[in-house]
Parts: C-alpha cells; sequence; structure tokens
C-alpha cells in the first residue's frame, strides 16, 4: 500500500475515537500515519501502534508550523485528515497558506468556505433548496439579556423546542438541549450567553429514530461514494446525539427508503462541490425524513465502514491522488457485510443511568461486531483510555 500512496498522511484531532478510527483505517493497510492532537494536554490517541510521530499543541500556529516545517518541502504533497469541527476549521481557514503543498479537504479551493457552511441556518436553507424537510427554526443573538427577551416576545414559537448553537466550531453536543416552556428556554437562553454569540431554536420532532450517512467527494463533488447507513440505537446521555450503539446497513427496511437517501445526499455534496469527508446526521417521525446536521468531516463512528469491508481514508486518499478513482455507482464501494458497533466508553454511561440493564449490555457489547475503542491488534488506547481518562 505504501507503493500506491508515497505521501505522508497527517491526521489532525484530539483525544476522541473519531481520529483514532481514521489511524487504524490507514495503518491496517500498512500506512505508518503522522498525528497532531490539539487542544488537549495528552490524548490515548497518540498510543495507537500505527502513529510514526505524533505532537500535541494548544493552539492553532503551533500546527501550522508543524504542518511547514516538517512536511512543507516533500516530493510529494501530504495529505491531511482532519477527525472533528476544530481541526476541520483551522485548515479550511488556512487553506491558502497550505493548498501549494498539502492535499486537503475543500470546498472550491477556497478558504473559509466549509466554516462559513458550518452555519447552522445557513446550512438548513441550503439543504430545503435540495428536498430535505427541516424543521422549522430561527437565530437568536444572546448579545444582551434585553435584546433576547424582545426577540423571545416577538416570535411565535410553539413547544417544545431544541436549542443548539448555531455554529458546530468549539461547541458540544451536551448544549444541545430541549425545552418544553418559557422558563425553561429563558433559563437555557441566560445560561449560554456565556458561552456563545448566537443560538439555533428549532422546533422538536417527536423522533421515532436517527440514522447517519457518511462518505467521501472527489473532484469538486462529481466523485461522492456512501457506503451505507448508520441506524442509531442508543445515543450517549451526557452527549445526546452522539452515537453509541448503532447497526450499519446497506439495505432498505419499512421506515428507510436508503436508495432516495443516498440520491438527496450525492445531489447536496456535489452542489457544494465539496472534496473531503462529510457525516450527515437525519431523523424520523411516523411520516418524515428530517435534516439535523452536516459535518465537514468523518464521522466518529467511522471506522466502523472499514470493518464492514469499505476503507473511506483509503479512498479518499487514493481518489484525491487520481488513484483508483471509483463513484457512488460502483458496487466495489459498497459495505460488504452489515454489522453492529458500540462506542463502548460512552455507551456504558447508559447503563449507569439506567437507560439499559447491565445484563443487556453485556450481552450486546461481547456480541457486537465492532467495538470503537477496544482493538486488540492496537491495544495501547485502550488501556491509556482506561487507565488516565
Amino acid at each position: 500500500m505504501d507503493k500506491k500512496i508515497p505521501n505522508k498522511i497527517i491526521v489532525l484531532g484530539g483525544n476522541h475515537h473519531n481520529g483514532l478510527g481514521i489511524i487504524r483505517s490507514l495503518g491496517e493497510m500498512g500506512i505508518g500515519v503522522y498525528f497532531i492532537a490539539i487542544g488537549v494536554k495528552k490524548s490515548f490517541v497518540a498510543k495507537s501502534k500505527y502513529i510514526k510521530r505524533y505532537w500535541i499543541v494548544e493552539q492553532e500556529k503551533e500546527v501550522l508550523d508543524i504542518l511547514i516545517q516538517n512536511f512543507g518541502k516533500d516530493q510529494f504533497k501530504s495529505i491531511i485528515i482532519p477527525s472533528d469541527d476544530n481541526s476541520a476549521t483551522i485548515i479550511d481557514e488556512n487553506l491558502d497558506y497550505l493548498i501549494d503543498n498539502f492535499i486537503i479537504p475543500n470546498i472550491k479551493n477556497k478558504s473559509n468556505e466549509i466554516s462559513q457552511k458550518m452555519n447552522k441556518n445557513k446550512m438548513n436553507e441550503l439543504v430545503s433548496k435540495h428536498g430535505f424537510n427541516v424543521p422549522r427554526s430561527f437565530a437568536i443573538n444572546l448579545s444582551g439579556s434585553k435584546n433576547v427577551q424582545s426577540t423571545m416576545m416577538a416570535m411565535d414559537i410553539d413547544y417544545p423546542v431544541i436549542i443548539k448553537p448555531i455554529n458546530s466550531i468549539n461547541s458540544t453536543k451536551s448544549d444541545i438541549v430541549v425545552c418544553r416552556n418559557n422558563s425553561q428556554l429563558m433559563s437555557k437562553l441566560k445560561e449560554l450567553e456565556l458561552k456563545y454569540y448566537e443560538v439555533c431554536i428549532q422546533e422538536f420532532i417527536e423522533k421515532k429514530g436517527e440514522i447517519g450517512v457518511q462518505g467521501i467527494s472527489t473532484n469538486k463533488g462529481e466523485k461522492v461514494i456512501i457506503p451505507g447507513i448508520v441506524i442509531k440505537k442508543r445515543d450517549s446521555p451526557v452527549s445526546p446525539g452522539s452515537t453509541t450503539y448503532a447497526e450499519l446497513v446497506n439495505s432498505n427496511n419499512t421506515r428507510i427508503d436508503i436508495s432516495t437517501i443516498k440520491l438527496l445526499v450525492c445531489n447536496l455534496v456535489s452542489a457544494l462541490q465539496l472534496e473531503g469527508f462529510f457525516d450527515i446526521e437525519l431523523m424520523y417521525d411516523e411520516n418524515k425524513m428530517y435534516f439535523i446536521e452536516f459535518n465537514f468531516r468523518n464521522g466518529a463512528y467511522g471506522y466502523a465502514y472499514t470493518k464492514a469491508g469499505t476503507n473511506l481514508p483509503i479512498l479518499w486518499c487514493l481518489n484525491s491522488l487520481d488513484k483508483n478513482i471509483l463513484s457512488s455507482n460502483d458496487k466495489d464501494t459498497l459495505i460488504k457485510h452489515e454489522i453492529s458497533f458500540m462506542n463502548e466508553f460512552s455507551d456504558l454511561k447508559n447503563v449507569l443511568t439506567k437507560k439499559v440493564g447491565l445484563f443487556k449490555w453485556i450481552l450486546q457489547l461481547v456480541t457486537v461486531d465492532t467495538l470503537l475503542v477496544f482493538n486488540i491488534k492496537d491495544i495501547k488506547p485502550f488501556l491509556y483510555k482506561i487507565v488516565f481518562k
């Protein structure tokens, strides 16, 4: 595999299993990875045996210095893969500075294009034009309590509603909350004004379930690959929406028309002219499918796709180098088998909060097809996370 990809590959991220999944996907194909952990003091991800060298940094400038000094003059352009919103933003905002020496996820080869699309209101408007149902929503400026109160009084709000940070950069899933009356809403807005300039208030849908659509896109959105769909079974009790136990499938069921979903997503990604990874979250009630979020990066459960037979990090690197060009019409890009997977550390919290029984959880733990942290072939990250979490 090193002969097919002579370029060095750099993964950016933090202390999260998302980056670990990318590193393992590459490492299992014989590729040693360089890793830069950003904004943390320690990282269990850095213990992976597939990492050639790693750096742990706190400031954005340090990331850029490391990239230029260590990889800027290589014969073959190094490939950068961000694994979280923060690292995706750093690369996107400095695209003009890096593009001559690196292969980087981008939109139209322009700086700040991805960062601008991370705004939830702007993305909601865009996806609505491409056939997605979007719950009614509006933005609220939190710059002053009087401004918030007057704005809220002018709004025709039907409760319950859900509050989300307007931009996913530097936000946390725990700040996404449901408010069932005006008192709860005003109290939460007052709390969030200490952290955010603006938030999105959205109609709350009584969902029956959620799905995730992950894939890659190259050649300015002309080549889009979606190997399968994630059917969420459980999410984190402390980070709502963060998948902890799920199935990865590629066949329709009674509620989910996978072919239609793939077509909508392909059209959207192509319209964006995206080159990179994407992870789209959708939910459904009795009648409709609704758009939740678009992430311009590899999804946290990305390693499950590798274990199901479609290695998205490898495919993106090859396609970005104009090698082994594939598209969504190629059967070879579909997952080879449907699997179940679990983020074992996060899902354990569902036992502690009594959302799932201990016996049932243990049975699922030992029978699940893939765990996102434990890996007998790369055991050190798991052990380090237990001891130094």
